[in-house]
């Protein structure tokens, strides 16, 4: 059986961006305009708004101890931000694909560039056929065990009562109920996650092909996620301390610009915000696409070490034909 290092499979993302510093910067570049974009949607949708918005602000806060002010007004910017939440979100799971599938292209496909590894095509379509499956499959399974849980808690319940137990005892049996199953679901998504690097690198949809290859492999499946969270978390809190510092320094500059009673000069202040807004933005957009890399990589690391995807006689070449190892094949 083949294995791995959880802790060298948890710094491949890392390794990626050492490799492929130039895509990493598209990726951050692509972080940037969508971004932009959803803002600039959010901002069309507020920004007419935006008046009558301090308006009913206001008046809510001078209702305060009096009668209570009118809330209607909040319930058509609501429909309309509902609606942009609509139209932002498959967009944002669409990118997420997309991003997806360029770093897994990135590590075993070096050779198909494009640019920056990024393309729609039938890579992308298999991983969104395949997260519609497996969320029709967990809205069963949800379902389903509320279901169960219903009727076992019903169970508990009677024979507890029956038994004239401590109410006490049926509520640490939900507990434990509780407990084991975030552990069954825990241990299910694990087993399940080589999916998409399956899915990915073999050109097929392989809605359960990951139970075969994780067997025995658990406790170092679940090490390595562990490991990447641990240096997404470090990473992170590293990068967002230092540009908190940078924020902190331009704050405390503008500090005296906000002062009592006095209007705030914007044909000054509007240059220096948005400058340190840039800043903010540009570095999230980095952040965001070196933090996605490094929680992205691990499971096609881990892919190729379970199934011997590097070895010359098992690697699949772009131009091969499909694996007949199962699985649904589009």
């Amino acid at each position: 059986m083949k294995t791995f290092s959880p802790s060298e499979a948890a710094f491949e993302g890392f390794r990626v961006i050492g490799r492929r510093p130039g895509a990493v910067a598209a990726w951050a570049l692509l972080h940037l305009v969508m971004a932009a974009i959803i803002l600039s949607l959010v901002w069309l949708i507020l920004a007419p708004e935006f008046p009558g918005l301090m308006a009913q602000v206001a008046a809510a806060r001078a209702a305060v101890g009096g009668a209570p002010a009118d809330q209607s007004w909040a319930f058509p910017l609501i429909m309309k931000m509902r609606a942009l939440q609509w139209i932002v979100q498959p967009v944002g799971l669409v990118f997420g694909v997309v991003f997806t599938c360029a770093v897994y292209r990135a590590m075993i496909r070096p050779q198909d560039r494009s640019f920056a590894y990024l393309r729609l095509g039938g890579d992308e379509l298999r991983l969104i056929a395949l997260g519609i499956i497996y969320f029709v499959l967990a809205f069963v399974a949800v379902f389903a065990l509320i279901i169960a849980s219903a009727l076992i808690g019903g169970a508990l319940y009677v024979g507890i009562a029956r038994g004239g137990q401590n109410a006490g005892w049926f509520g640490l049996s939900i507990v434990v109920l509780c407990i084991a199953a975030a552990c069954a679901a825990i241990w299910i998504a694990v087993r399940l996650s080589l999916a998409w690097p399956i899915s990915f690198a073999e050109k097929r949809i392989a809605i359960f092909d990951s139970w075969r290859l994780t067997r025995g492999a658990f406790w170092r499946i679940l090490g390595t996620y562990l490991l990447t969270m641990i240096f997404v978390l470090i990473f992170s809190m590293a990068v967002m301390a230092v540009l908190g510092v940078m924020m902190l320094i331009g704050g405390i500059s503008l500090g005296g610009v906000f002062q009592a009673g006095a209007a705030p000069d914007w044909s000054r202040l509007g240059p220096v915000v948005g400058t340190l807004v840039a800043i903010w933005a540009a570095a999230a957009s980095v952040i965001s696409a070196m933090t996605r890399t490094v929680i992205t990589a691990p499971g096609m690391e881990i892919y190729r070490a379970l199934s011997g995807f590097d070895d010359a006689d098992q690697a699949v070449p772009t131009d091969a034909p499909f694996r007949p190892t199962g699985g649904l094949v589009l």
